[in-house]
């Protein structure tokens, strides 16, 4: 069993954490999301994460993407793996995914999309 930490220790390891968080890549960030939601071993709290997740971020309205069963057979999932794979799951990954393209793939798209239109119109930019 690991030694309990005392208040003091766990919020100075959080510290850490939030300060090595910072550093790295958003596609880490998001990625590293699901590992830690899915490595919540208390159910009730891995409930409340995810749905404070979603209250925060996105309403289930504005969620115009919804990871579902059918997206999991494109994958090359062994059956036991996707007996794993929960309804809450699946909401969790669907709001990390929109979160993740609303903050961060959105804006390169637009990029990319007006430049190539600029170029096809014979204008000649590149956007920052």
């Amino acid at each position: 069993m690991p030694k309990e930490l005392s208040p003091q220790d766990i919020l100075k390891h959080k510290d850490q954490m939030s300060a090595l968080w910072e550093m790295l890549p958003p596609e880490h960030q998001s990625s590293f999301i699901l590992v830690l939601l899915k490595n919540i071993r208390d159910e009730v709290n891995k409930t409340w994460a995810l749905q404070a997740l979603g209250t925060l971020y996105l309403s289930q309205e504005n969620n115009a993407f919804q990871v579902t069963e059918a997206h999991l057979d494109r994958l090359s999932l062994t059956p036991e793996e996707r007996d794993f794979i929960t309804t809450e799951d699946l909401q969790a990954i669907s709001t990390l995914i929109q979160f993740h393209y609303e903050t961060t793939l959105f804006w390169k798209e637009l990029s990319f999309h007006v430049e190539r239109i600029l170029r096809e119109k014979g204008e000649h930019h590149e956007l920052d």
